[in-house]
């Protein structure tokens, strides 16, 4: 035999392994109050059977199952550790986490007359606008709420809150508010109330109609030209023509295919915000204007009695039938200065042609005069 026998032992020491695990939650670590989240925790740990995790809150054992934590605004910290096992050592701090629980927005609604807006109206009596509705509603929130006017409290308690009231003319504050509590945030919301004057009956709106004018035109297309003021405003217009319904326009419009060589009557209204109407009325003519016509004819035939009275005065050298001849041309004068040149509204030629006539018809019955008078005394 060439080897003797020898034993060789030796000691294998497998120490305990490190705990992996951590704390969750299903909203995150920052919600809002009534949110609400799940606490838990997750592992992966093998050959752990024999080990418990423990989630403790605020230094409470809550056990290994989690909980839901729907609570009050505030932080609070959450701690996980475990028991030992076989395998793996005790952990007094396996993770460590702060759940942020933050206030709800509190929410407060006021309402004027049953609208979250501002509110106008007229005086409808001397002392002022009767049962005027004022509302305070809680949407988001605990606890009780206040309602103020123009600085006083006017209801205060659990939501909702009323409030009727008269006011007369004046702007006012309305205002809600809310003061909050640990798990909701304060809030207020306002609007203002506007009183205007009291209207007495002879307050009418006053209506202008520029266009039409009570003449003749000869286009079947005119122009509604309108304005109105008051001192409360102005509400709406409307318009009748010829007898038909009425008809709602905002100024300025156009009236399109009227009849032709017809007569038209128009009524304009105006409304104010007091229901007072005042109106106008227009009657007008479509059609051929003749009257350009009758003032030229007019015209030439007084120049041609003029120029034969001329002619037979100075055929038979009669300064009487010049004189009447004179008088005839101031006629024309002041035809020339009452009604000017129809059609053609120009006041330079209007007065030079009159200042012409008048000197003209002047100089002749002085001359002739002068000779009458010269022939007398002969």
């Amino acid at each position: 035999m060439n080897y003797s026998y020898k034993e060789i032992s030796k000691i294998l020491i497998i120490n305990k392994s490190t705990l992996s695990a951590s704390l969750t939650s299903s909203n995150g670590w920052t919600v809002t109050y009534a949110e609400g989240t799940t606490i838990n925790y997750t592992e992966s740990n093998s050959g752990d059977a024999d080990v418990t995790y423990l989630i403790y809150r605020d230094g409470a054992l809550i056990g290994s199952g989690g909980e839901f934590a729907n609570f009050s605004a505030a932080t609070y910290s959450y701690v996980l550790n475990s028991t030992g096992g076989q395998n793996y050592s005790l952990d007094t701090n396996l993770d460590s986490e702060t759940l942020t629980i933050n206030k709800a927005a509190g929410i407060i609604y006021v309402y004027i007359n049953h609208t979250r807006s501002n509110y106008s109206a007229l005086n409808t009596t001397e002392t002022g606008v009767p049962n005027i509705s004022l509302n305070a509603t809680l949407y988001s929130g605990e606890g009780d709420i206040e309602l103020w006017l123009n600085g006083s409290l006017i209801n205060s308690g659990s939501s909702p809150l009323y409030n009727l009231t008269n006011l007369s003319i004046g702007y006012y504050n309305v205002t809600g508010f809310y003061s909050g509590n640990e798990n909701y945030s304060a809030s207020i919301e306002f609007f203002w109330i506007n009183i205007s004057f009291y209207v007495t009956p002879d307050d009418f709106p006053v209506l202008v109609i520029f266009s039409p004018l009570n003449k003749t035109y000869s286009n079947s297309t005119i122009h509604l030209l309108v304005s109105a003021s008051d001192d409360i405003g102005i509400s709406s217009y409307w318009y009748s023509l010829d007898g038909e319904d009425n008809k709602s326009f905002t100024p300025n419009k156009t009236l399109k295919n009227l009849g032709w060589e017809a007569s038209h009557t128009l009524f304009v209204y105006v409304n104010d915000t007091a229901n007072q109407i005042s109106s106008e009325q227009r009657t007008f003519y479509v059609g051929e204007d003749n009257t350009a016509k009758i003032y030229y004819y007019f015209y030439v035939c007084l120049f041609f009695v003029v120029i034969l009275i001329f002619i037979i005065g100075y055929s038979t050298d009669d300064p009487v039938i010049n004189i009447f001849g004179s008088m005839v041309l101031l006629v024309w004068a002041l035809a020339i200065w009452q009604l000017g040149y129809p059609g053609f509204d120009n006041l330079f030629l209007k007065r030079s042609t009159f200042l012409i006539v008048l000197s003209l018809s002047t100089w002749f019955m002085l001359t002739n005069a002068n000779k009458l008078m010269k022939e007398g005394i002969g």
